[in-house]
């Protein structure tokens, strides 16, 4: 049931349906007993009624709060009174003052949400300063983190100003703040890359609290999903720090729950899309705001977790002629050189790689009768210890595989001048490979154009078709026909189903079994007083085909 009524919630997400909406209400009410129910209730409550400021239905939320108990129910109803207030800006100022004066901590808490959700890329001063002062005033722990993380929703359209409006809270001793700080520079910063915020976020993943580094590493990845390592050297190293965190078994679990996370977010849609909580022409995506906002209360529950998707966007070039069918002809010019956008590369695991021997212990026992029988078979030299008896070759081999060359042996031998010859050799190719790569790179149709590409891509004016928006550099892209002839005689159309050489993974593989087919009989899924397809209405069932049900 509570899977429903979120999925009910998503589905009539923003119409505003008093069918849905009492659906949810009455969900609500019938489950008093079940917090899990009731909260996801609550939360589909407010999705259905996103900016729709009802007063009735806010009384009616306000009177069931006073009434509740459980605390998940409170704050998902308390977060569905924010998303009433999606947009409103001053108008919800009166519900705001109403929440934020009241005992209970969880409705202030939601009271942070409804001025994010309020003036979500508004930038408005006054709120600004209320959240801020908030953060810093109240007594509960989770209001002040609340406050913070609001603050990326209000800079949205300004994320340099985000980094510094938190970087004194992201000292604080307090550990709320300095996750706060480090969501709100999450978003507000989304998919930019911006240098200001490795700087605020670095020294967070290095906190000694486990949920803060977890917010930082996740508020890592979304800033710099979509960011090549071109752009944006320090991508390298944040990649090794995840993979270092997950592979690391003495981390704590929510430090490395959220290098899980951000590996997920960083490469999202196999890095074919990515995190903007605006259109192209600047207006807000809603969807992309409210998915975020429900997304930050995975705090308190797990599934929540999975409304990140509502702000993910694709990242691609689409080029559609009149009958809205993809042509192959189409082409455009990337003036930057491949390597700055290309796809990061797959991990390469070797399967070839031997394991490495682990030496076995030997009890000083079994050393000393060893040695007695050396002695009395004459082997050895008597009056020393066994372990002393070794080949100095052995012994200088052996001193010679500590530290990174432990218990690998091959690459001991290239410490005379060899493997210095080598990198060498490695460098000058990887010098002569970038001086050898073209400035520009031809993509065809449809393509995949990350969001700074775009100001790199030019259209020509040769070939059969031409942009109506020549200003449009992604999504789709609508054609008219300049050339109707063509230089290569009949058009030709993408289809789904060919392979491309040139994608990442042209053959789709992949180590999941996948279903075999079958075909869907409706008689098994009919209830047994149903009336089969091929009967006519009215029809009574053959009594043969009822035994079989």
């Amino acid at each position: 049931m509570h899977g429903v009524s979120l999925g009910l919630g998503l589905v009539g997400m923003a119409t505003k349906m008093p069918n849905i909406y009492n659906e949810l209400k009455q969900t609500l009410y019938n489950n008093a007993d079940s917090a899990i129910i009731g909260e996801a209730a609550g939360y589909g409550m407010g999705l259905v009624m996103i900016g729709a400021a009802d007063q009735e239905s806010i009384a009616d939320t306000l009177n069931h709060i006073e009434d509740q108990n459980h605390e998940k129910i409170i704050r998902a109803l308390s977060m569905s009174l924010a998303l009433q207030m999606y947009g409103k800006e001053a108008q919800a100022d009166t519900l705001v003052e109403q929440m934020v004066r009241s005992k209970d901590s969880i409705v202030r808490y939601g009271a942070m949400y409804a001025i994010g959700a309020a003036y979500a890329g508004t930038s408005n001063n006054s709120a600004v300063q209320r959240l801020l002062h908030y953060a810093v005033s109240d007594v509960n722990d989770d209001v002040k983190r609340a406050a913070l993380t609001n603050l990326g929703f209000l800079l949205l359209r300004k994320p340099q100003a985000v980094p510094e409006s938190v970087k004194h809270l992201a000292e604080s001793y307090n550990p709320h703040l300095r996750y706060g700080s480090a969501m709100a520079v999450g978003i507000g910063c989304a998919g930019t890359g911006l240098t200001e915020a490795i700087k605020l976020l670095a020294p967070l993943t290095n906190d000694q609290v486990d949920f803060v580094r977890q917010g930082a590493l996740i508020a890592l990845s979304m800033v710099f999903i979509q960011i090549t390592e071109a752009q944006e050297p320090k991508v390298a190293t944040i990649k090794k720090l995840y993979n270092k965190m997950i592979n690391d078994k003495h981390e704590d679990i929510l430090s490395r729950m959220g290098a899980i996370l951000s590996v997920g977010i960083i490469n999202a849609a196999g890095r074919n899309a990515t995190i903007s909580l605006t259109t192209r022409d600047g207006n807000l995506r809603q969807n992309a705001i409210i998915g975020l906002m429900m997304f930050t209360q995975h705090w308190y529950w797990y599934p929540m977790l999975n409304f990140l998707n509502l702000a993910f966007t694709p990242t691609a070039l689409i080029g559609l002629n009149k009958e809205l069918k993809v042509p192959k002809s189409f082409k455009c010019i990337s003036n930057a050189k491949p390597s700055t956008y290309k796809y990061p590369e797959f991990i390469k695991i070797d399967k070839d790689k031997k394991k490495e021997k682990v030496q076995a212990a030997v009890l000083s026992t079994t050393t000393k009768a060893k040695a007695r029988r050396d002695r009395k078979e004459g082997r050895g030299k008597t009056g020393e210890d066994v372990s002393e008896i070794t080949n100095p070759n052995q012994k200088d081999k052996e001193e010679g595989k500590t530290g990174d060359n432990a218990g690998k042996g091959e690459d001991v031998e290239m410490d005379d001048g060899k493997k210095d010859d080598k990198e060498k050799k490695d460098g000058d190719d990887e010098k002569k490979k970038e001086e050898d790569e073209p400035d520009f790179q031809e993509l065809k149709n449809p393509s995949r154009v990350l969001k700074a590409q775009e100001t790199k891509i030019v259209y020509s004016d040769e070939g059969r078709y031409k942009p109506v928006l020549e200003t449009r550099f992604g999504g789709f892209v609508i054609l008219r026909e300049i050339n109707a002839a063509g230089e290569g005689g009949a058009e030709e159309f993408y289809d789904d189903e060919e392979r491309d050489a040139d994608a990442p993974n042209p053959d789709l593989q992949t180590d999941l079994k996948l279903p075999e087919p079958f075909e869907f009989d409706p008689e098994i899924q009919n209830a047994p007083d149903a009336p089969e397809p091929s009967e006519k209405p009215g029809e009574k069932p053959d009594e043969k085909m009822d035994e079989g049900k």
